[in-house]
Order: C-alpha cells, then structure tokens, then sequence
C-alpha cells in the first residue's frame, strides 16, 4: 500500500506486514481528526511567595493546590518544582502530593526535596507524581511537606503545580 501524508511531509509509505489497512481506515480507526478542545484536562498554579515550616508532620504548602472536575476517569500526572532549601545541619525536606485525601504515587514514605543546610545552598527541584483510575468527579490536588528536625525551618520560593488529566 501506498500512503500521501496531506502535507507532504511524508511521500511514500510502504507496509509490508498490514497493520494500516483499506478496513482498518475504513472503520475511524485512524483519522486526522483533531483533539477537541479539553480532551486532556491541564490545571496549573504558580506562586513566588516565600513560606517556611518547621513541621515534622505533613502540612499544606501555602498556596499549592489546585481544584479540578474531571468528566471522565483519568489517570493523573502531577508535577511539581520549587525553589528550596533548609537551614537545620543534617534536616531534611520531603514533599507528597494529595488527591483529595489519597497519597499519589510513589507513595512509599515520602520523597527528600532537599538535604542540607544554609540559605546559601538552596537550589530548584522538582518531583513527579502520578494517581491511575481517578473516577470522575471534583478533586483538590494539594502538594505538603514536612522537615525532620523540627529544630529548624524548611523554606520555599518560587513553586508550580502542574496537573495533567490523561483518558484511563
């Protein structure tokens, strides 16, 4: 068979082993038709406000949430990067991600932002987390952290939250 792209970019396609077919096209299976609008629901929050925590247990990190609909079930990429640092010799900053009330994965203890000391060392980071089969429905996705020691603070810059809803 013999395939012309619409734009060109492409001349001559030639498959040997039938995986594109006259049927196969036939059926809508492949079209050229594009996403619709929302098709991949993306939500994001940006915000350069200093905050700190000297909180051993998990807390909300100020201003790092975002609310969603989801007409679908989706599974859920969240991403999320901050500026960071702790002053504490030794502490240590670890963040999770919520949906609603669920840990994302990984959700095996928590993940380490930062580990080490001084204003002067802090540095940018970023963690991905993911939740498979969200069923349709309104979600907060908040992102917490916590710090070790609890004897210092752990302090944070500017952070984003990025949210990508894909069809489960």
């Amino acid at each position: 068979m013999t395939a012309r792209l619409v734009d060109g970019s492409v001349i001559n396609i030639k498959i040997a082993d039938g995986a594109v077919s006259t049927n196969k096209i036939a059926d809508r299976a492949v079209t050229d038709v594009k996403l619709a609008p929302d098709a991949i629901p993306y939500f994001a929050v940006y915000n350069a406000s200093l905050v700190s925590t000297s909180s051993t247990s998990f807390v909300d990190i100020p201003d790092t949430a975002v609310s969603i609909a989801l007409n679908r079930k989706s599974n859920l990429l969240i991403l999320f990067n901050a500026e960071a640092w702790v002053d504490g010799a030794g502490d240590e900053l670890y963040v999770r991600a919520l949906v609603n009330s669920v840990v994302a994965n990984p959700n095996s203890g928590s993940l380490t932002l930062f580990t080490t000391a001084g204003d002067s060392q802090h540095g940018s980071y970023a963690v991905n987390f993911y939740l498979e089969d969200v069923a349709a429905g309104a979600y907060t996705i908040k992102i917490q952290w916590s710090e070790i020691l609890g004897a210092s603070f752990a302090h944070m810059g500017d952070r984003t939250l990025h949210v990508i809803a894909l069809p489960a």
